[in-house]
């Protein structure tokens, strides 16, 4: 675990600005519970490092879910690869820091399975098991790495709907000329948000980094920024799925039963974590690991 202990040590030392302090707190640190007011300390380093610390536990912990999933073949497995990756993370980072004089400390709280749906064939469509292409995906839950390839013939479309309890967003995908495919989504508020990529063999629309790529490299698409505005469980539905050619995958946080190839492995997991470098504490007790979750 040499280079986790390597990237805890140059995490830790990295500092911010005060302005950039509070934007990172209101994003990553919303369940922190801080023992010192770091509102009043604006000269003070550490409270950048805690951050910067509070964000590695993010990052690192969801490269380990990911990790996990891919490396290990059966739930349990994968449940316990995380277990384990966790504490040594802990561990290695509570050297590094202790040589600057700072505790930290990182414990496992909760772990929540999931579901990874992959469908391969494009030949199909982003259709469900029974080959229907309407369907819901995911009822009343969430999902994350969700990335679709589609390439919609001209005058067809794909149609993704995300709908909590109180809005919906509409993402059509269509084609709208041999070399061109436009994202549009209609926002709860009526507001309509269009990107176009250069596409002549379909395009790749990762919702979860809101970019989309075609012929070309990923860049960001205005059209999928919703994807922090959904709060709560949603529903997630998939419509005219058989009209285009295309695969997609994702982790939904329950079972899909009539996703097109399923299996069960770590949607994501809850920690805590403290911070003390005797001039700063802060404490989290819920810092959620879920990596490319969409919604809040």
């Amino acid at each position: 675990m040499a280079d986790v202990s390597e990237r805890g040590q140059m995490l830790l030392v990295a500092g911010l600005t005060l302005a950039t302090a509070f934007v990172a707190l209101a994003l990553v640190l919303n369940t922190a519970i801080y023992t010192e007011n770091l509102s009043t300390r604006t000269s003070d380093p550490g409270a950048s490092e805690a951050i910067r610390f509070a964000e590695a536990v993010e990052v690192d912990l969801g490269d380990a879910v990911t990790y996990v999933n891919e490396r290990e073949a059966t739930y349990p497995d994968r449940r316990a690869a995380f277990e384990d990756v966790v504490a040594s993370w802990s561990d290695a980072t509570a050297d590094s820091a202790a040589i600057d004089g700072v505790f930290t400390a990182v414990s496992l709280s909760s772990v929540e399975q999931g579901t990874r749906v992959v469908d391969g064939n494009a030949s199909d469509g982003l259709t469900n098991a029974t080959g229907a292409g309407d369907w819901t995906v995911v009822a009343d839950g969430r999902v994350r790495a969700f990335e679709m390839r589609v390439d919609p013939p001209t005058g067809r479309s794909l149609v993704v709907e995300f709908a909590n309890a109180s809005a919906t967003w509409t993402t059509t995908v269509e084609r709208v000329d041999s070399s061109t495919v436009e994202v549009r989504t209609t926002h709860p508020d009526a507001t309509v948000a269009t990107c176009t990529v250069a596409a002549s063999g379909g395009a790749t629309i990762d919702v979860s980094r809101e970019t989309v790529a075609g012929d070309g490299d990923p860049r960001y698409c205005r059209a999928l920024d919703y994807a922090s505005e959904i709060r709560g469980a949603y529903d997630l539905e998939l419509r005219d799925a058989d009209a285009v050619s295309g695969t997609f995958e994702l982790v939904a946080n329950r079972a899909v039963d009539d996703g097109p190839s399923t299996e069960t492995v770590l949607y994501g997991a809850t920690v805590s974590a403290t911070y003390d470098s005797g001039r700063v504490t802060a404490r989290w007790a819920d810092l959620r690991i879920a990596p490319g979750e969409v919604g809040r």
